[in-house]
């Protein structure tokens, strides 16, 4: 009995304990992201892996006249100034399953709106019909198939500077801290990074951006390592701002009156 209470103790603390970073192209991000380019959203007018893009462009150029193109542009962009982050954030609200796109967990999203007030509810689940639409009738799905190579190439050459985050400090500096992290490689935002989302198993997400190598591989820059570490910070240092937010708002307004502009 002794010794399979140990064996239970064991796997319970190597699982807390077992802290993991790894590398990821996630098709949600990069559906998201496509279709941002599309749209003629800057931010995502990366051409920071050119090959790919110049194969996205050629394949999803003849759906530009797609109503979601200008529902992001008119609604998103212009009304509702959606960009971003605000952008990157909203794909892990995403499922695609079977061919179509939906909604992953409505709880999860409920909670994701009551702190992103661009979005809203009616906005987000008719950008979501549109994305799904346009998802089937550009038979995006077969685009990604055909890259999966790519992608895990992609994955591959970034595992090692990805694995040279110490999740174990994060662990030891905040509490409550999560324990599972996912580094999504961004391979349409180049110089922008993002805080990304949760997934429904609880691990946690953020997009860095890439660049191309010299056989075209997008790779996160190792000047960028320390954008990796600001970026999963923001999961640590975000409920210390709320529980402080307070003492802070005054001094933060009037920092931001000051820079508004700029």
């Amino acid at each position: 009995m002794k010794q399979i209470i140990t064996i239970i103790l064991l796997l319970l603390t190597s699982n807390v304990f077992a802290q993991t970073s790894r590398p990821v192209v996630d098709e949600r991000l990069e559906l998201t992201s496509i279709v941002f380019r599309i749209a003629g959203a800057e931010e995502y007018v990366c051409d920071g892996v050119p090959g790919y893009m110049r194969e996205i462009d050629e394949y999803f150029g003849p759906y530009k006249d797609h109503k979601l193109i200008p529902y992001i542009q008119n609604t998103l962009r212009e009304r509702l100034k959606i960009g971003y982050d605000g952008v990157a954030s909203s794909a892990f609200f995403l499922k695609i399953e079977n061919g179509r796109v939906g909604i992953a967990d409505e709880a999860k999203l409920e909670d994701y709106l009551k702190g992103e007030k661009r979005w809203n509810r009616i906005v987000f689940k008719e950008y979501v019909s549109l994305l799904n639409d346009f998802y089937r009738k550009s038979k995006a799905g077969k685009f990604f198939e055909d890259h999966r190579e790519f992608y895990q190439k992609t994955v591959d050459a970034n595992r090692e500077l990805v694995s040279k985050v110490d999740m174990e400090w994060f662990f030891d500096t905040f509490e409550g801290s999560p324990l599972n992290l996912d580094v999504c490689l961004g391979l349409c935002t180049a110089q922008h990074n993002y805080g990304g989302g949760e997934y429904e198993d609880g691990t946690m997400s953020i997009v860095i951006g890439t660049f191309a190598d010299h056989s075209g591989i997008p790779n996160i820059l190792p000047t960028a390592f320390e954008v990796v570490i600001h970026e999963i910070g923001h999961y640590y240092t975000g409920p210390l701002i709320d529980m402080h937010y307070d003492e802070m708002k005054a001094a933060s307004e009037d920092i931001d009156n000051r820079i508004e502009d700029r």
